[in-house]
């Protein structure tokens, strides 16, 4: 068996060399002709250069928290971007923004030679624009651009003027993120300072009643007290009672304000760091991308390639002008066999049964070639081609199928905290394809009337939502990020309902946070309060520990008065108040401690409920749009020409079924 294959391809073989041999002087014509047309045709195209620039992108960690912070995740800035950071760049590089600065600065318009008032302009400049400069990613996590043009220096210049757009780009989506950040920790900043500047006022209005330091205080009055009842010093003993009484009234005031300046001050360092930071992120003006191999102007041209060319044109004309010959040849032998056999058949009708039954066998075995039969049926199948051509672009056409315009944008996210093992990406795209979002744009463009759908029927959401989801595409690209389509008949809309969806997906993620901050505010409010009642209720009792039993300092009191008693000085005095400390004594440091834990937990609370409070009242956007929407100038459904081919090639194929079909009841008649 298998020599019998090999046996079969060497018959084969030496048939071809036999038939290449036979028509020999007609393939060297056909080759010297047409490599003389390639050369000639590849002298008429113009010559276009290719320039390629490569460059990485930076670490994209905040230049603060790189240069001053001493967290050991800070990433360092000399480094090269990860696998994230060249995602992002590849997706910049390809935004709108950048292409529309590109077409801006080098007139690309008269550049490519297209009327700008012409129809569907933009597209075709777009289409010319993709077609001529290329952005791949290398296998080494470095991005290429490449771009072609019809003069060397334009295509360097485009090159470099692109990696410049793009580090521009990148400076301005960090400032608007830092301009608004630097706006938040300022305004904290400055509200710090001033809560420390009214503890500072207040700290200064007890200064001036006399009370500067609670214990040091009480240690020296209480000393001079038992002093002047010891001499007798009437006055002096008075003065100081006046002053331990005001000790007695504001001492509690004093130590909650001192405490409360401490921990505010300590708040003010870290904000003040963080002042300091966004300070810097807002003014630093470091490169986003490093740039390995920027772009020249090319000294030789990148296409057309012309010995490729007239190799390819060489080629494919033999290979042509082969099948051709073949198909001449056996046509020649077939009329040929055919009348022969026609003639033979007359003259042995006799042996009629011994002779192959050629018609049936073709019937069977299809061994007769389809060409023939097409050439047959010709002139049926060519109207049937044309009709069915004809009815395809008149039922394509805009008095059937309303021409249907998209409109995309682009985006990253910006500022969302994941909540689960979803990216932020994916997590952005839940936000996008929620139902509150989805309402809210077919409400605001009132889409029930747009789209012809009742909204009294009892399917008529499910018909709508089946609707937007057919029109409205969202989803992830390979670089983590987001791309919402909208298609509609009207372009404009198309183009809103996409900045509309942007706009609600900022307003669900915002609302959504503040009501999450509003739940901790409510919870922390609450605590906050009743931790103040707290400190309220034990500061009274401390004040009337002070005023009513002139219980100030245990140490200094309990020492001074111990020695005016022993040594007989005022002992009525003394033992009343040494009395009152044996008697209330535990009770009072009890109380003094409970006052000052409850303090810290005060300004615990206090701070977490100023932080929720700042983040339910505090407006940010949720997305970076590095491609924003416009309307499109050219339609993108239906595409006529798509359909008026599938319709001839369908028409092509069911008439030669039925030509077949028609053909065979013949024979079987």
């Amino acid at each position: 068996m298998i020599d019998s294959n090999v046996n079969e391809n060497f018959l084969d073989v030496k048939i071809l060399l036999e038939f290449l041999k036979r028509y020999k002087k007609i393939l060297i014509i056909i080759f010297i002709f047409s490599a003389i047309f390639s050369s000639v045709f590849c002298l008429f195209i113009p010559p276009e250069y290719k320039s390629t620039i490569i460059l990485f992108p930076t670490s994209g960690g905040s230049v603060s928290q790189s240069l001053i912070t001493e967290s050991q995740q800070k990433k360092d800035i000399l480094n090269f971007g990860e696998e994230e950071n060249v995602e992002q760049l590849m997706q910049m590089l390809m935004s709108s923004e950048i292409r529309n600065k590109i077409i801006k600065n080098f007139n690309l318009f008269k550049h490519y030679n297209i009327d700008p008032k012409s129809k569907y302009a933009n597209t075709k400049l777009y289409k010319k624009y993709e077609s001529n400069i290329k952005i791949t990613r290398t296998k080494y996590m470095s991005i290429q651009v490449d771009v072609i043009d019809r003069d060397p220096k334009i295509a360097a210049a485009i090159a470099n003027s692109i990696a410049e757009a793009v580090d521009s780009l990148y400076d301005k989506i960090r400032y608007e993120r830092a301009y608004k950040s630097f706006l938040i920790v300022e305004k904290e900043y400055e509200h710090q300072k001033a809560k420390i500047k009214a503890i500072e006022d207040s700290l200064a209005a007890l200064s001036k009643l006399g009370v500067i330091e609670v214990k040091t205080q009480t240690e020296m009055y209480s000393e001079q007290h038992a002093i002047a009842i010891a001499t007798g010093n009437q006055k002096a003993k008075d003065e100081i009672e006046k002053k331990l009484e005001i000790l007695a009234k504001y001492g509690s005031t004093h130590l909650l304000l001192k405490e409360q300046l401490t921990e505010e001050v300590k708040r003010l360092a870290v904000v003040e760091a963080k002042y300091k930071e966004a300070k810097i992120d807002l003014e630093a003006n470091l490169p986003n991308t490093f740039i390995v191999s920027p772009a020249e102007p090319a000294d030789k041209k990148y296409y057309p390639i012309c010995w490729l060319i007239v190799s390819i044109s060489v080629i494919s004309t033999l290979i042509l002008a082969v099948f051709v010959l073949i198909l001449l040849e056996k046509f020649v032998k077939k009329k040929i066999f055919e009348k022969e056999f026609s003639q033979l058949k007359n003259e042995i009708k006799k042996i009629e049964f011994e002779l192959p039954k050629y018609e049936v066998m073709e019937s069977y075995f299809k061994t007769k070639s389809i060409f023939g039969l097409i050439l047959k049926w010709k002139w049926h199948l060519i109207v049937l081609i044309l009709a069915a051509a004809g009815l395809a672009a008149l039922f394509s056409s805009p008095m059937f199928i309303k021409p249907k315009y998209q409109s995309s944008a682009t985006l990253f996210p910006a500022n969302i905290t994941p909540v689960s093992d979803e990216s932020e990406s994916e997590q952005m795209l839940e936000y996008l394809e929620s139902n509150e979002i989805k309402f809210r744009v077919i409400e605001a463009f009132n889409l029930w009337e747009h789209y012809s759908v009742q909204k009294d029927n009892s399917n008529s959401k499910w018909k709508i939502l089946k609707l937007y989801n057919s029109s409205i595409n969202i989803r992830k690209t390979p670089n983590e990020a987001i791309i919402i389509t909208a298609t509609d008949t009207d372009p404009q809309i198309a183009s809103d309902i996409v900045d509309s969806i942007i706009k609600y997906y900022n307003d669900l993620v915002l609302r959504l946070n503040i009501e999450k901050s509003k739940e901790i505010v409510s919870i922390y409010k609450k605590e906050y309060e009743k931790k103040q009642r707290e400190v309220d209720s034990l500061g009274e009792l401390l004040k009337k520990f002070r005023t009513d039993y002139g219980l100030l300092d245990m140490s200094a009191q309990v020492e001074k008065y111990t020695e005016a008693v022993y040594l007989g000085r005022s002992l009525d005095e003394a033992r009343e108040v040494l009395g009152n400390w044996k008697n209330f004594g535990a009770e009072y440091q009890k109380t003094d401690s409970l006052f000052y834990f409850a303090i810290k937990d005060l300004y615990k609370n206090k701070n977490i409920y100023e932080s929720s409070l700042r983040d339910a009242n505090k407006f940010q956007t949720y997305a970076h749009v590095v491609s924003k929407p416009f309307p499109a100038d050219r339609k993108s459904y239906p595409i006529r020409w798509l359909i008026v081919l599938m319709s001839m090639i369908g028409a092509f194929v069911a008439g030669l079924i039925v030509i077949a079909i028609i053909e065979s009841s013949k024979k079987s008649e």
